[in-house]
């Protein structure tokens, strides 16, 4: 059942990007984004654990004198404990490309994955990393950290996106410029996303299932025995 479930989920998330295709403009429009300006995304809970704040430190390391606004955008998709601050941090700025969107429900997120360039997700132990799967349903370019559990099976450093090492800041600015670098490859990484998902049948959800389980299981063990 797990696994048909997840099927339904990945038809689900390409049927909706694609319809997101059509309705592109206005959503830009709404968010007040310019056509031309790329767009970094995270989307999920906004808590110490998926280390957003990293993210966030990483963008300000795009401008080239930490004063002058960087080109692409940053939007926050989520609610948690870090928002206050992260806003905070950010309104210190005083740059307008920083983005909090607040809570979406998951009808609703297949067109933002597609109005991205690329996903970030620089999680601290993160067993699996489902919304992975779904951006790259989405035909985007994924940027993770090593401790994402999905990294060594979905995400081909260099091809479809970067991994990073886990609180790396400088390290996870260098991969968001490599992917934004230039058009055509960012749009090649995106492409290369959907060829890599579209071969992820049950046998890879099962191992990936089994990898998620593994790693709670020993991290409870770990807690119980310290």
């Amino acid at each position: 059942m797990i696994l048909l479930a997840q099927y339904f989920l990945r038809a689900f998330f390409r049927a909706k990007a694609q319809e997101a295709s059509a309705t592109l403009k206005e959503l830009r429009n709404s968010l007040g984004l310019e056509e031309e300006r790329p767009t970094i995304l995270f989307a999920g809970k906004l808590s110490e654990r998926k280390r957003t704040g990293d993210l966030l430190e990483a963008y300000i390391q795009l401008s080239p004198d930490r004063k002058t606004e960087p080109f692409p955008y940053l939007l926050f998709i989520g609610e948690g404990d870090q928002r206050q601050a992260l806003e905070n941090r950010a309104g210190d700025t005083g740059w307008d490309s920083i983005k909090f969107l607040g809570f979406k429900n998951q009808t609703e997120l297949p067109a933002y994955f597609k109005l991205c360039q690329v996903f970030v997700l620089p999680s601290v132990q993160e067993p699996w990393g489902l919304v992975i799967n779904e951006v790259m349903n989405a035909g985007r370019a994924v940027i993770v950290s090593d401790q994402v559990g999905c990294g060594p099976d979905l995400v081909r450093h260099g091809e479809n996106g970067f991994i990073f090492q886990a609180g790396n800041i400088t390290g996870l600015a260098d991969a968001i410029q490599q992917v934004l670098e230039n058009q055509e490859k960012c749009r090649q990484l995106g492409q290369q996303s959907l060829k890599i998902i579209e071969k992820w049948g049950f046998a890879e959800d099962i191992q990936g299932l089994k990898k998620a389980l593994l790693s709670v299981s020993n991290e409870k063990l770990t807690i119980s025995g310290s």
